[in-house]
């Protein structure tokens, strides 16, 4: 998925800075899911520290990206490909000015129960706006709420039922997305892409 995300940054990237939006690795959302455990138990949420890597990504400057790109700068959305569980992905649109997630799930009877996908959504939901308000300057944060952001599934959307193939459609949803494609993503059919 890397790959293809990076692919994508290449192709896409400067229409995306030009939108206010930045395309993140999965291995942000990977990383905040494995310290939530802790961060949901702590006393002082503003203070805990999510380390070098997390700030790295919030702050631009992340190894690997030739463009130092910041989650939140004054951007509207970051998107990014999700694995829910260990063999499904999924694109996520999270909206920062709006605290709300969409997901581009280009397979819903996959992870057809909302309880499995909640419990794949709540650390991103939950530990977002205390990560910004850590990590992000007071220009940007002032008007922030460290309320859980919101989320839903974009319903309509084609859906992939073809074994393995949800990694590539994840990612061409959040392409599609990018150019403000939003209808097109349910007119795709399976003959156009075989």
């Amino acid at each position: 998925m890397e790959v293809i995300m990076t692919m994508l940054w290449r192709r896409r990237g400067e229409v995306l800075v030009k939108d206010r939006a930045v395309f993140v690795e999965s291995a942000f959302t990977s990383l905040v899911a494995s310290m939530y455990p802790v961060f949901k138990i702590c006393d002082d949420k503003s203070a805990f520290d999510w380390g070098n890597n997390v700030r790295s990504f919030v702050s631009g400057k992340s190894q690997g990206k030739k463009t130092e790109v910041r989650i939140c700068d004054e951007r509207g959305h970051v998107v990014r490909p999700d694995e829910l569980g260990n063999d499904h992905w999924v694109g996520l649109v999270i909206d920062i000015p709006g605290s709300y997630v969409e997901v581009l799930d280009p397979y819903v009877d996959y992870n057809h129960k909302e309880a499995v996908v909640e419990a794949y959504m709540e650390p991103v939901v939950q530990s977002m706006p205390w990560i910004l308000k850590r990590y992000v300057g007071p220009n940007v944060t002032t008007h922030m709420t460290t309320n859980a952001y919101g989320w839903a599934r974009t319903g309509g959307l084609y859906q992939n039922t073809r074994a393995g193939d949800c990694r590539p459609c994840a990612a061409k949803f959040l392409e599609m997305h990018a150019h403000r494609l939003h209808e097109e993503m349910s007119t795709v059919t399976d003959e156009g892409c075989g």
